[in-house]
């Protein structure tokens, strides 16, 4: 491991491998705007005691966004010789959606397609392959029949009740139930603060939080092998095809002779 970005704290995990190397641990955004990549063969970066702030509430003096992240990260594993494995997570798109706070989940998710744009501008697809895909999916819909070009955010009038019903809403989670116990009708959200980044997002089942769902998710792949993701297929296909396309790893026996990764 050359590069560990991230908010957890794992100090005694790092391997006393290779002392004498030079290596950095940083903790905020400027530090790791200002390393020198070049004469550092180590980094460790911790910005945070716990999650990483949402992007949309960070100190954004203090907290790198996850596209510079990923440059630094591609910047110092492309000095490898033999080519590199990089594994880069939008996490908080996840925990946002398990608080049906759908504000922050789309943001942070822009900010995830910030970083594979970084990733995309920085590789080559002749020799690198980029597979982008999440291993679950969650319960947010796009419901009725909001108008065409309008704020995703907001609401859409039309049921029986006279009321209006918000254009994004989950199965289940926190918030007020849609149909409140003991009630004869559904929450008017005409009058909720529906820009407010923590916001929950109208639901129908109340729970603790949020649950993951049974949707597909889709795979998306670009460079050597990429073919290899097409079509639909169990989850467990993915790391061999990865493996596959690499040359080493858990497919590495049906790979020819000549396309095993020589160590």
């Amino acid at each position: 491991v050359n590069i560990f970005l991230r908010a957890f704290p794992f100090l005694d995990q790092v391997s006393k491998e290779n002392i004498n190397k030079s290596a950095s641990y940083i903790t905020r955004r400027d530090q790791l705007l200002g390393l020198d990549v070049n004469n550092t063969d180590y980094v460790l970066g911790l910005f945070q005691p716990g999650y990483m702030d949402y992007h949309k509430l960070a100190n954004e003096a203090e907290q790198p966004t996850l596209a510079e992240m990923t440059e630094l990260a591609i910047k110092m594993m492309q000095k490898e010789a033999k080519g590199f494995v990089l594994f880069i997570e939008g996490g908080r798109i996840d925990v946002a959606h398990h608080e049906n706070k759908a504000h922050l989940a789309l943001d942070e998710t822009v900010e995830l397609h910030k970083a594979v744009e970084t990733a995309l501008k920085m590789t080559n697809e002749d020799d690198t392959l980029i597979v982008v895909t999440a291993d679950h999916a969650h319960t947010m819909n796009i419901n009725g029949y909001p108008r065409r070009g309008g704020d995703i955010f907001t609401y859409v009038q039309g049921t029986k009740d006279k009321l209006a019903y918000s254009t994004l809403s989950y199965a289940n989670g926190p918030n007020t139930p849609r149909f409140k116990e003991g009630g004869n009708g559904q929450h008017d959200i005409i009058s909720d603060t529906r820009d407010d980044p923590h916001y929950t997002f109208q639901t129908i089942n109340l729970l603790d939080a949020e649950t993951h769902d049974g949707q597909d998710v889709t795979v998306f792949a670009r460079g050597p092998w990429a073919h290899l993701l097409v079509g639909n297929y169990e989850q467990t296909v993915i790391p061999y095809a990865m493996s596959f396309a690499a040359g080493f790893g858990p497919a590495v026996e049906l790979l020819d002779p000549e396309h095993k990764f020589e160590r």
